[in-house]
Parts: structure tokens; sequence; C-alpha cells
């Protein structure tokens, strides 16, 4: 997740990730991502879509 710098280039937070039906409440920068998370982002609208876009395409 650190790799990501979503705070940094976003202003937007991940704030939380869900997967397999267990929250991990406030990831830290070594959290790894798999396919099929859930992410809960925190921002306004064009910051998160920023950061849908940063997930999907790096």
């Amino acid at each position: 997740m650190g790799d990501a710098r979503v705070r940094t280039r976003t202003s937007a937070s991940i704030v939380a990730v869900v997967r397999s039906g267990q929250v991990f409440a406030s990831p830290g920068p070594d959290f790894p991502f798999s396919a099929g998370d859930i992410v809960v982002v925190v921002g306004g609208e064009e910051s998160t879509a920023e950061v849908a876009d940063i997930l999907a395409n790096g």
C-alpha cells in the first residue's frame, strides 16, 4: 500500500480494507492488497476517483 502513495497523490485516505468479511481498519503502508479486497476511501469525489484509478492502473 505504501508504494501507491495514495494520500500524497490524491489527499484521500484509505481508512479500511474488507477482505473475506474481515475488516482491516487503518491499514499501514506495509499492508498488501489482494484481489477482491474492498477498499474504503474517505475524500472528495475527485480524489476518491483518483484512488480508484491508482488501484486499478497503478
